[in-house]
């Protein structure tokens, strides 16, 4: 709501999703800290951080709830119990009808975020159980994407002033579609046999057990070579960068194509566009690693996702889309809100033929 120039926009997107990955690593990074010191369990860990994150967002969300902009009314004829899904049925309605590059967008959000919902947990999953790293191995490859989420969301503004929002979107998807096609053919591991020789604790899907019993001679347990670790760690840098990155182009791209005065009931649509998909990379990948000798590339489901989604982004006329709701961004905070000097408080006031334009249009 506070602009329309799509530089500037995302511009304040970076710089939101930059404070949001820079404190989701500070977080993690004295959490840890702690742990080691205190000598944290893992029961410890988690309900301490829990306490840790609820401090944190609460010195976050004191100074800043005063500064939200004056709350909306919900229409009267709606029920309350039902009137957010009536909004958004309201809201899709005319997305379809009247907004088509937005819909598109939302086609290519919904394919995006099945993958990059699922990035973390089949990551793990692949460390541990196709390259056999253990825990502390695995746990210092995803810090390291979390690390470098921070320069990748101030990444985005300066590409974005440099190349046009749609033509970043694109690029950071088809980056992510082709380095999950090319990491499985890289990130090789070997397949040694298990036996009371080497294992006083067989390997079963839940990881090392002491109470399991060895009936298998036919297990296996994944290893590594040594260069691998450091192509591993290009890899989950360039996908915590891009991780960074996406977010902050698709953000401020929706942001560029919604109509003003809506943007609530828009982006309610674009979260449930991004939960439609999320539960079939997992899946995939799950029958493929129970049923198949094949889980090397089991990781290679993310691609067709973040390939699918680049094209039906690049299929978007970006113009057009901004044509669509031109008429309408006259009624955002930032465009429509004036200061004026010399009112009480020195806040801010609403024209009175925009307040009128507003309420016809809530």
């Amino acid at each position: 709501e506070l602009c329309t120039d799509e530089v500037q926009m995302t511009g304040y997107v970076s710089m939101a999703y930059t404070v949001l990955n820079g404190m989701q690593l500070f977080s993690a990074a004295l959490l840890t800290g702690l742990s080691f010191v205190f000598g944290f369990n893992s029961f410890e860990i988690g309900t301490y951080g829990a306490f840790i994150v609820a401090f944190i967002t609460l010195c976050w969300f004191i100074p800043g709830y005063p500064k939200l902009g004056e709350r909306r009314e919900v229409n009267e004829e709606l029920k309350r119990g039902c009137c957010g899904l009536l909004h958004l049925a309201e809201a899709l309605k005319d997305i379809v009808r009247d907004y088509r590059q937005l819909f598109k967008l939302l086609i290519s959000w919904m394919l995006a975020s099945a993958s990059l919902s699922s990035i973390t947990s089949l990551s793990t999953s692949y460390l541990q159980f196709h390259l056999g790293y253990k825990g502390i191995t695995t746990s210092a490859l995803l810090s390291l994407a979390l690390l470098f989420s921070v320069p990748g969301s101030l990444l985005t503004k300066y590409l974005v002033a440099r190349f046009d929002l749609r033509r970043v979107y694109v690029g950071i998807l088809t980056i992510f579609g082709l380095s999950f096609i090319v990491a499985p053919l890289v990130l090789v591991a070997d397949s040694f046999p298990i036996n009371t020789a080497n294992s006083t604790e067989p390997l079963t899907q839940f990881g090392r057990c002491v109470n399991a019993t060895l009936l298998d001679q036919d297990e296996t347990y994944q290893e590594a070579p040594g260069y691998i670790l450091f192509v591993t760690a290009f890899f989950t840098a360039l996908w915590g960068t891009g991780i960074g990155c996406v977010y902050v182009a698709n953000n401020a791209l929706y942001a560029s194509l919604i109509p003003g005065a809506r943007e609530t009931s828009f982006f309610g649509i674009k979260v449930t566009f991004a939960k439609i998909f999320t539960a079939v990379p997992p899946a995939v990948f799950t029958y493929i690693n129970e049923n198949t000798d094949l889980l090397q590339y089991a990781i290679l489901v993310l691609a067709p996702f973040f390939l699918a989604a680049a094209f039906t982004a690049y299929l978007i006329d970006f113009e057009k889309g901004k044509e669509d709701v031109a008429h309408t961004l006259h009624l955002r905070r930032g465009e429509g809100y004036k200061e004026v000097s010399g009112t009480a408080g020195g806040g801010r006031v609403m024209p009175g033929k925009l307040d009128e334009d507003l309420a016809g249009s809530i």
